[in-house]
């Protein structure tokens, strides 16, 4: 893809009258599990080992990848937006002891890809309990 939007991209400003677009908004939602297990990522659906994330992590497994993305174009401008979530449970059988999270308090969450740490996403919530 980057060949062809390479090719394809004039190497020089080019002059333009007017540049008229219609609005549109394109939505797509999917869930990514079989197709991540078809190109070989298998091990974090079948007791993947999570211990670097959380204590306890040698006994979960993913158990359900879902991908939304959304754009919109509009007389305003271009909004986009995606959002990944990986559901993961425990593989283990017997009770374990279960540690809450709440975040009832401001905080930073940042989406990372871990082979470059390049910041895909990056965010705070100033007041988690405001709707």
């Amino acid at each position: 893809m980057p060949e062809f939007i390479k090719k394809h991209t004039p190497a020089q400003k080019v002059p333009i009258g007017q540049f008229m677009v219609p609005k549109f908004k394109f939505t797509f939602e999917f869930e990514a599990s079989s197709d991540m297990q078809k190109l070989g990522v298998t091990r974090a659906f079948n007791r993947g080992n999570f211990s670097g994330m959380v204590s306890g992590g040698d006994e979960l497994s993913i158990t359900g990848v879902y991908h939304k993305a959304t754009i919109e174009v509009d007389e305003l401008g271009t909004v986009g937006a995606a959002a990944t979530v990986i559901v993961i449970g425990t593989t283990s059988v017997g009770p374990r002891e279960l540690m809450d999270f709440v975040a009832d308090r401001p905080f930073l969450f940042a989406v990372v890809e871990e082979r470059t740490s390049t910041v895909l996403f990056l965010g705070h919530v100033v007041n988690p309990l405001a709707r």
